[in-house]
């Protein structure tokens, strides 16, 4: 099974979306089930700004249309967007990969209020919701869906003993911008207040990199978290901390609560988020025992919100390596460097392409000059294993950006064994290449590298 993943929100500047992001690819690999693409949120704005019998002709026409026909299965990834009529462009993907002979899985999903996505849902082959609510307000629609825990709780987290940062008493997160005259002020408040003994943490913000790893760790340096957003609180349970919390736009944290922590975790309308913390720090216990059974879950793929729904294939799938060029060219002519990167690691990760598909397209990433770490880990593991095309353009990628590249015998040696009896160059392992400097500019001055005491 080739399955086209939609909604991918792996590339935005927040450690919940990406870890969300790693959980699903997480059963993809384990399954064995080759994933063809991702349609990443960005690019879901050409369909969302077309009515729909224009945007389902302009799916007819373009890469991603095709990348639907290529594939044998789409899978939606909900998260938190399905309310208040926010996500139509959805309506437009699912009727054209339904008229396409697609199976269509909406999986991971919040859904509230939302009469005009009642008929798409029901003409889905399979639904996954993270929250009571969400499963009560289908089946009040006649729509069935199982309800599983967020995909987040199976992302590949580190497990440290160290602390990520100071230990503080309270860990605060941002808000989501539609709730910034309620939870917005609550938190600056609370701030203002306690400023000595806090720690902000911006979950939307473009300092976080690719983090997500370290979010339990993280959390695990706060004696409690005051947050509003979602994924802050499963972070945080997970982790075993107690936590309060705030409004967000939709009724994600009531839902949540409910599930796991109980109501009283709540900040009231008229409450200082003081008190709510004051009573879950007296619950310390049940935070624990709440995350012990979150982390349980993550060594159980049959809880996944892909289980049940997506059945492994009889054989190994593999990516198209043509489509995986044509995407690569389109999304370079108008869009930002990471995506096209993304869409050659899944290829080289998920996919089992030809030597010759393979060579194509590293060629392409070496020429679009892609750097991403997943990438080059991705080229890395290939040049480690012997493979001279890869070893070739991960020497291009590193040369390109002024990292030391692999040593010419080292190369000549990966693409032919040496004689016998002669000796092999030591291959510098791949992580050594990305801890180098960059070669200053002629002219300029090399500052002196910080030691570490």
């Amino acid at each position: 099974m080739r399955v086209l993943l939609i909604n991918d929100t792996g590339l935005q500047p927040h450690p919940g979306c990406q870890a969300v992001q790693a959980g699903l690819r997480r059963f993809l690999k384990a399954r064995g089930i080759a994933l063809t693409g991702s349609l990443y949120t960005n690019e879901l704005k050409k369909i969302r700004r077309r009515p729909r019998e224009a945007a389902i002709e302009f799916l007819g026409k373009s890469i991603q249309g095709e990348m639907i026909r290529a594939s044998d299965a789409i899978v939606i990834n909900g998260e938190g967007t399905f309310h208040h009529g926010r996500c139509d462009e959805y309506l437009a993907l699912v009727a054209f990969a339904k008229a396409a002979g697609k199976a269509v899985y909406f999986v991971n999903a919040l859904v509230e209020d939302y009469p005009a996505a009642l008929d798409m849902l029901r003409s889905c082959d399979g639904i996954s919701v993270r929250d009571r609510t969400s499963a009560a307000y289908l089946a009040d629609n006649g729509i069935e869906a199982v309800l599983r825990p967020d995909a987040f709780v199976w992302a590949p987290f580190a497990a440290l003993d160290l602390p990520v940062v100071p230990f503080v008493e309270t860990i605060v997160t941002d808000w989501h911008r539609e709730v910034a005259d309620v939870s917005g002020v609550a938190i600056h408040g609370f701030l203002e207040r306690h400023w000595g003994r806090t720690w902000f943490h911006a979950f939307d913000s473009a300092r976080n990199g690719a983090a997500y790893p370290f979010l339990l760790a993280m959390m695990r340096t706060g004696g409690q978290l005051l947050t509003a957003r979602y994924h802050g609180a499963v972070a945080a349970v997970m982790a075993g901390r107690p936590v309060a919390l705030l409004p967000s736009n939709s009724h994600k944290m009531a839902a949540f609560a409910e599930e796991h922590v109980g109501l009283d975790a709540l900040v009231g309308a008229d409450e200082r988020p003081e008190r709510a913390l004051a009573r879950m720090a007296e619950r310390e216990a049940d935070f624990a025992a709440a995350g012990r059974k979150l982390r349980r879950l993550a060594t159980r793929l049959d809880q996944h919100p892909l289980a049940g729904l997506l059945a492994r294939p009889s054989r190994p799938a593999s990516a198209d390596a043509g489509l995986v060029l044509r995407r690569l060219q389109d999304t370079l002519k108008r869009g930002p460097e990471a995506a096209p990167a993304r869409v050659v690691e899944d290829a080289l990760l998920h996919g089992r392409l030809s030597k010759d598909d393979r060579a194509a397209v590293l060629k392409a990433a070496a020429k679009a000059k892609l750097l991403t770490g997943g990438l080059i880990e991705a080229i890395g593991v290939a040049a480690d294993a012997g493979d001279g095309d890869a070893v070739a353009v991960l020497a291009q990628i590193q040369a390109d950006h002024g990292l030391e590249t692999y040593p010419a015998t080292a190369t000549a040696a990966a693409v032919s064994p040496p004689e016998a009896g002669a000796n092999r160059a030591p291959k510098p392992t791949f992580p050594q290449a990305l801890t180098q400097a960059p070669k200053p500019a002629p002219g300029r001055r090399r500052l002196p590298r910080p030691r570490l005491p």
